[in-house]
């Protein structure tokens, strides 16, 4: 296990002199590769063909994350493993160009399926050392990510505000009534009859059958609200772009305050998740 010296930047010059450099530079091209496979790259999923932005792969993102290591635009602190370290940035990248405005645009029915929605996890959405961070990815699968990432936000739903915020910073896709207001008069009942025909879920999260929509005449709607069908398909769609602070406030007509109010709130909250997750009082 090589760690990280007194920067990273160093650490990295001289693994690039050694004869092990060759391997782990096709180590490293080889995750990048596989984690393209799992994303989705305008709407088709990386293992069935989908084709990153610009046709990048794997060799692209390895020298990409090697040019911001060298100029310090990504860092670590001293004695972290470097592997994981390098592993970890490879993955943001490509978690970065997937979540693009460019490729987030397209839709299909794979987009925001099950296993594709997720959009950060607890350890992207607030401060943690790196080390740890480094730990929980390689400790746990991506399925037990999701899955404590679902337990989180029942941690939090005592606090419907505070519920629908965090559901908005870590996923792409998600209405609520509030979402309609001065769109439609009866807001409530607009969001009930995208549920019923399974646009949203319960929780509010947009479904494959809204994405498989191509324009606004497709969305069937009651005649009371057909009137706005093309706002009301304009908005749901948006809701992949949804993911500032200013922006969740306009979203959900709140004063922004309350929003950063919010967001400090759900970082306290995460703290205490954690806290119990190393513990060992969360059961996973």
């Amino acid at each position: 296990m090589i760690k990280v010296k007194s920067t990273v930047q160093k650490t990295l010059k001289e693994q690039m002199k050694t004869d092990a450099w060759p391997l782990f530079w096709q180590e490293c091209v080889g995750y990048a590769e596989k984690r393209f496979d799992q994303e989705i790259w305008f709407g088709v999923k990386g293992a069935k063909g989908g084709v990153p932005p610009d046709c990048k792969m794997g060799v692209d993102i390895v020298n990409l994350v090697i040019k911001k290591v060298l100029t310090g635009r990504r860092n670590c602190e001293p004695d972290v493993d470097f592997k994981a370290f390098f592993f970890r940035t490879i993955k943001s990248e490509i978690s970065l160009l997937a979540k693009s405005k460019r490729n987030l645009n397209a839709t299909s029915i794979e987009v925001l399926s099950d296993k594709s929605k997720k959009h950060y996890t607890l350890f992207d959405i607030t401060e943690s050392e790196f080390e740890e961070h480094n730990d929980f990815y390689n400790r746990y699968s991506d399925e037990f990510i999701e899955s404590v990432l679902h337990n989180f936000l029942n941690f939090v739903r005592k606090d419907p505000l505070l519920a629908m915020i965090t559901k908005i910073f870590i996923y792409s896709g998600v209405i609520f009534e509030e979402c309609f207001a001065g769109i439609v008069q009866n807001e409530r009942e607009l969001v009930l009859h995208l549920t019923k025909l399974g646009y949203i879920n319960r929780e509010g999260e947009v479904q494959a059958k809204f994405w498989q929509l191509t324009n606004a005449s497709q969305l069937i709607l009651p005649a009371k609200f057909n009137h706005q069908q093309k706002m009301i398909f304009l908005i749901i769609n948006q809701s992949l772009n949804i993911e500032k602070s200013r922006e969740i406030a306009s979203w959900l007509n709140l004063d922004v305050n309350v929003v950063y109010t919010m967001k400090q709130k759900m970082n306290r909250y995460i703290e205490r998740f954690r806290d119990l997750f190393y513990k060992g009082e969360y059961d996973g």
